[in-house]
């Protein structure tokens, strides 16, 4: 976790505390009985490879470590939750400080991508039909301020914000209106760690695959 979260301003026990609150999450994501077709997490690996020198000979060990990974879900939104989130749905996007700018988000976004369009190609297969008028399209938030992101999403994978509205689990989505979607954002507030009266519009975006 060292290497996805800045954890050098946080005490021991700020530390645990968000250690053990992650490692539940991930738990409560992934069940033991969850449905593989519905819901992966994606990883990216490093190949790390060591060597140690001696007056003999020189001897390499390798070994993998997980430098990414994202959750692409495409389970029915809980109808219990207060927020409701759009499906198929990526989260979770992380790299290691230490892997950055390698383009290693770009692959894990576009993996999801097929990941949801390999699910819609099954799907077809088992129902023998293809559903008429029925897009293919996924769904990410991303903060305000993760400028990195936004460029990413935007100019380099083709999402587009849209004004859907997570406190109601509805939206107005328009084809037609999607060049003035920007004025008509509707955001969801969150605290930040730092301070807690710090207001953070996280904007949701959308990109459709096939129409």
């Amino acid at each position: 976790m060292t290497g996805f979260y800045d954890l050098t301003k946080m005490n021991i026990m700020s530390k645990t505390f968000t250690q053990i609150a992650e490692l539940n999450r991930l738990q409560q994501s992934y069940p033991n009985n969850g449905n593989k077709l519905l819901h992966r997490m994606l990883i990216v690996e490093a190949i790390v490879t060591t060597t140690k020198n001696n007056k003999n000979n020189n001897k390499s060990k390798s070994a993998s470590e997980i430098v990414g990974f994202c959750d692409v879900d495409c389970r029915p939104s809980n109808i219990q939750l207060k927020i409701k989130l759009p499906r198929p749905y990526i989260s979770d996007l992380t790299i290691n400080n230490h892997h950055r700018r390698q383009g290693l988000a770009k692959l894990l976004v576009q993996e999801s991508e097929q990941f949801v369009i390999d699910r819609y190609n099954n799907k077809k297969k088992e129902n023998g039909v293809d559903v008429v008028d029925d897009d293919i399209d996924i769904w990410i938030r991303v903060e305000e301020n993760n400028i990195a992101a936004l460029k990413l999403y935007q100019n380099a994978l083709g999402y587009k914000i849209t004004n859907w509205s997570t406190s109601t689990g509805t939206s107005t989505y328009k084809e037609e209106e999607e060049e003035k979607e920007n004025d008509s954002v509707k955001s969801v507030s969150s605290n930040t760690t730092e301070d807690a009266t710090t207001k953070i519009k996280i904007w949701t975006l959308r990109k459709i695959l096939r129409k």
